[in-house]
């Protein structure tokens, strides 16, 4: 089926023009397409908190309401041993079963190097995933998804939607927290994870700095050429609008590094360094190409915590 992609509001119709309106014009986009303005929008209370030592760091878990929904888990993770570099970091786990451990493990690696960590349990993933499905492949991981979106339509939202309000409300969340300065506050994931590292920063200016590791690509080529990407990455009407790379260019001249393995087989490479040079034009037109950068390394679909780490050290003051 031959898709027509027009990209109506594009960086490639709209490089001449007000900068920051476009920005402006792909958020609101986004927000209208994703449904996300169905969210709650009052305050939010925590109605409990767990806390237990282990690995050097100290988790705690907070139920977090913001009603009329549900209570939904967020961690916070601090050092036990090491300083804290007063960096706050909002992480987010990917697709699998366990969100600190394999693929994820840079979540509390992060916090023994000094970070505090925020990181929300996403819509349908992990301790949320209440339907108990079982699934062992990609295709399974796929089917939880596309079940879940079924129930974000009772919400009046998408799956995205709801998902992207969860990393907002883990943002809201951070900055009533003691201790955390509200201008270092960074985001980074992986996969699924790396979406709402862009994501995120892309609605939210308050984000100073990001890694996206695993994620970036063409819409076209992730969604329907290679049709690597979940459902749940799918954003209705996206080929009218825009592309992943003028989402990731809101972000601009805001510090960004997008990562790839590179034996990353959930990314075409080719596909991957076009949308980032598309990118990076964007990062040009706001004089600040110095403030993304494209990182590889050896390895498949992973997040390179040392190269992540070089990056916020480079844009985000540590105290130590």
């Amino acid at each position: 089926m031959n898709i027509p992609i027009d990209f109506s509001l594009g960086f490639e119709n709209w490089y001449n023009k007000d900068l920051q309106k476009w920005q402006e014009g792909i958020s609101t986009k986004l927000l209208e397409l994703v449904h996300y303005n169905n969210a709650p929008k009052g305050p939010f209370r925590i109605v409990e908190t767990q806390v237990k030592e282990l690995d050097g760091v100290r988790q705690k878990r907070h139920m977090v309401e913001p009603p009329p929904w549900p209570a939904q888990p967020i961690y916070e993770i601090e050092p036990l041993h090491a300083d804290n570099n007063g960096v706050t970091l909002i992480t987010f786990h990917g697709h699998g079963h366990d969100p600190f451990t394999g693929l994820y493990s840079y979540v509390r690696e992060l916090s023994r190097r000094g970070y505090r960590v925020v990181m929300p349990i996403l819509f349908g993933k992990m301790e949320r995933e209440t339907m108990k499905m079982v699934y062992n492949s990609e295709r399974d991981a796929k089917a939880v998804c596309a079940s879940w979106s079924i129930e974000a339509d009772t919400f009046g939202m998408s799956i995205l939607g709801i998902r992207l309000f969860d990393a907002m409300l883990a943002y809201r969340f951070a900055k009533t927290l003691p201790g955390v300065d509200t201008g270092r506050i960074g985001s980074i994931g992986l996969s699924m994870g790396g979406q709402f590292a862009l994501y995120l920063p892309a609605i939210e200016p308050g984000i100073r700095c990001s890694v996206s590791a695993g994620f970036l690509a063409s819409f076209k080529s992730a969604l329907l050429d290679r049709r690597t990407f979940c459902q749940c990455y799918s954003i209705c009407g996206w080929p009218q609008y825009f592309d992943m790379s003028d989402i990731a260019g809101c972000i601009a001249p805001r510090p960004l590094q997008i990562q790839k393995g590179l034996d990353d087989g959930c990314l075409d490479p080719v596909d991957t360094k076009e949308a980032f040079f598309r990118l990076k034009r964007i990062y040009e037109a706001f004089k600040a190409p110095e403030r993304v950068q494209y990182v590889t390394y050896p390895g498949g679909h992973i997040l390179n915590v040392d190269k992540a780490e070089e990056w916020f050290r480079i844009h985000v003051k540590h105290d130590n």
